[in-house]
């Protein structure tokens, strides 16, 4: 199990999966923590908190299953109560001696659909939970004191969540989408970061946007829904103030909101991390991975959940892959060498994670021998079926790094400003590799090029068109492109550089893994090096540190102290809200905006992200040696072929 808490309460710092979990397990017991005003059962009727522990059935719709499913398990569920989940607008039998717990979106549909519950008298009683605030306009229809439950936000990871809206790029870039169509995205975006916020608790941030960008527009839509909530409830905290943490109560949050178009290659270059390549590689969604294997000659898929007490993914995730297959070896030979310890302390018993094992051989054993191994037992399940899913997910990558030659591939855009045209070339006209994977290099080259000749780049679409791909995405990047060079405040995309010890790095790996189970397959991941965390977004989030603390990040000490001066360096990027301003200074220029420390930092993606940026952040707070509890977030987790896709669709001929 994975916590960030210290040993000192009132220091302590709860990762956004556990304060959502939280949230989820609250809401299946009822709301039983929260004021029983908050708590309605029935047709108004209040039930008491000794029925917090009864059996119960959960509706869904697929809004609410999108958001629990990383957070809790059926196993979870069984363990809160919950007997039978099922979907709202599926046809259910009544069940009249057992209280139903809805979580759904607030729509029209989902409310007139629970009205038609309430008439049917379906359950015993109704606790009403929505993914976000629901419009006044519904809850008059409803009629009904709903519990709402501030959990829109899709948690990936501890601290990273994703807003599930499906090609937002799309519709905030392309020409033909309605300004109406433009505001509801936002607001629907502003209504999600405001529920994390919600969950979060705590001073309200200072948000930071990029400029003349819908970043800017999204921070005004969140600023004012921020000045709302305050004002309604005359607090100046966000969420309940009784679950804050003495730090929390006095620090505010440092909010960066950034336009996806800042920067484009990022999302389609292939990548080298264990979590960015089972999500881009494997498909990974909802915190879930599946596997087609061939099993004795019939095609079988594998489901594999990542889930928080999956130790391994959260020690791993970010490491590069290389490292990643040598622990899962490593791994896999200390859980032998445990179990056949074990085996050998307790006589009699053949497979200590075998049930029938430990019964026939009770005769054999000691009382205190056998009540050693059963008390193992479920750790030694445990550890296997981790190991066991992580070996089968690598030996998955493995298989496609080297169909794919993703090696190579990660390691010319790694050093993509210095790759020859002939080099280019003789790549795109090559039988192998897949057409997506040659475009998406071929983007990231093009980026990186400060000029590519009319007469190179017939030539390049030739070779394109050889190798069978659409070219729409091209079309679309040429625009992007040409727009950043007319614009003197775009940030360039620089290439990041391989690091120089790689091959030693690599040298050493296969010495320490050649024996191993994966050992066979190394040369297939011999060009996944680490990537530098010296990129666009790293730049942006050191520019927009420095102006709310009024130092560069290289002085650690910057964010431990209190600044008190009125004035911080001057810097045109980005528009500032502060929602605890009054409103005529609300929207500031960063001159005029007062330094403050603070000890989280919120970035937000607008137009989606992916495993690879969250992992440079990560990285560079931690080689700037900066103590912030850094929470990621974007309105998708797209993987490079759904980006390369919403570009294809944004070219209009």
């Amino acid at each position: 199990m994975v916590t960030t808490v210290s040993e000192t309460p009132k220091m302590s710092f709860r990762n956004l999966r556990d304060l959502q979990r939280s949230l989820v397990i609250d809401m299946l017991h009822f709301n039983a923590t929260k004021s029983q005003e908050d708590v309605v059962g029935g047709l108004g009727t209040v039930n008491s908190p000794q029925e917090t522990s009864a059996w119960k059935v959960l509706v869904l719709d697929a809004a609410g299953q999108r958001i629990l499913s990383p957070v809790m398990k059926v196993n979870d569920l069984r363990d809160h109560g919950v007997t039978l989940y099922l979907q709202l607008q599926s046809d259910r039998q009544a069940i009249t001696d057992v209280p139903a717990v809805y979580f759904v979106e607030p729509t029209a549909e989902n409310i007139a659909r629970i009205c038609q519950d309430l008439q049917a008298n379906l359950y015993e009683s109704y606790y009403l939970n929505f993914t976000s605030s629901i419009p006044r306009a519904l809850l008059e229809d409803l009629a009904y004191n709903s519990v709402q439950s501030n959990a829109s936000g899709l948690i990936a990871k501890r601290n990273m969540f994703s807003l599930n809206m499906p090609e937002a790029f799309v519709t905030l870039n392309d020409a033909s989408s309605s300004d109406t169509l433009i505001d509801t995205t936002l607001e629907h975006a502003s209504a999600g970061i405001f529920s994390v916020l919600l969950t979060m608790g705590g001073q309200p941030p200072l948000i930071y946007t990029s400029k003349g960008t819908a970043a800017e527009s999204l921070g005004e839509k969140l600023d004012t829904r921020i000045r709302n909530y305050l004002a309604n409830a005359r607090t100046t905290f966000l969420g309940s103030q009784s679950d804050l943490v003495v730090e929390d109560s006095i620090q505010r949050p440092l909010m960066l909101l950034l336009d996806r178009n800042f920067d484009v290659p990022t999302l389609l270059r292939h990548t080298s991390t264990y979590n960015a390549l089972v999500h881009d590689v494997l498909g990974m969604r909802f915190n879930r991975v599946s596997i087609v294997r061939n099993e004795s000659g019939s095609m079988e898929t594998k489901v594999f959940d990542i889930d928080v007490k999956d130790t391994f993914w959260q020690q791993n995730a970010s490491l590069p892959f290389p490292n990643v297959a040598e622990n899962v070896d490593v791994a896999l030979n200390t859980y032998k060498q445990d179990k056949q310890q074990l085996t050998r302390n307790n006589t009699g018993v053949a497979d200590l994670e075998n049930v029938d094992d430990l019964s026939n051989a009770g005769a054999m054993m000691t009382a205190d021998d056998l009540k050693v191994a059963i008390s193992v037992l479920p750790e030694m399940q445990e550890r296997k079926r981790i190991i066991d899913s992580h070996l089968q997910m690598s030996t998955a990558l493995l298989e496609k790094i080297k169909v794919r030659d993703l090696g190579n591939l990660f390691h010319m855009e790694q050093e993509v400003a210095e790759l020859s045209k002939a080099k280019m070339v003789e790549v795109l006209r090559s039988k192998e590799g897949a057409a997506a994977d040659k475009m998406r290099l071929f983007l990231v080259y093009f980026f990186a090029q400060e000029e590519v000749s009319k007469e190179d780049m017939a030539l390049y679409e030739v070779c394109l068109r050889e190798a069978e791909c659409d070219l729409s995405a091209l079309e679309y990047c040429k625009k992007i492109k040409a727009f950043k060079k007319m614009s003197a405040k775009a940030v360039q995309h620089t290439a990041a550089a391989a690091p120089k010890t790689g091959g030693d790095f690599l040298q050493s790996f296969g010495s320490r893994i050649s024996g191993g189970v994966l050992g066979n397959m190394l040369s297939g991941v011999r060009n996944l090096l680490p990537e530098s965390a010296d990129t666009p977004l790293t730049k942006l989030v050191d520019s927009a540190i420095e102006a709310a603390t009024g130092a560069a990040t290289g002085t650690a000490s910057a964010l431990r102290n209190t600044f008190t001066s009125a004035t911080t360096p001057k810097d045109d990027q980005f528009t500032i809200f502060d929602p605890k301003a009054s409103r005529d200074r609300g929207r500031a220029q960063t001159a005029s905006v007062q330094r403050s420390a603070f000890n989280q930092l919120i970035v937000f993606i607008v137009g989606g992200s992916n495993y690879t940026e969250y992992n440079h952040v990560e990285e560079f707070l931690r080689k700037k040696q900066l103590k912030l509890n850094l929470t990621f977030g974007s309105t998708e987790l797209l993987t490079g072929e759904e980006f390369l896709g919403q570009l294809t669709k944004l070219h209009r001929p």
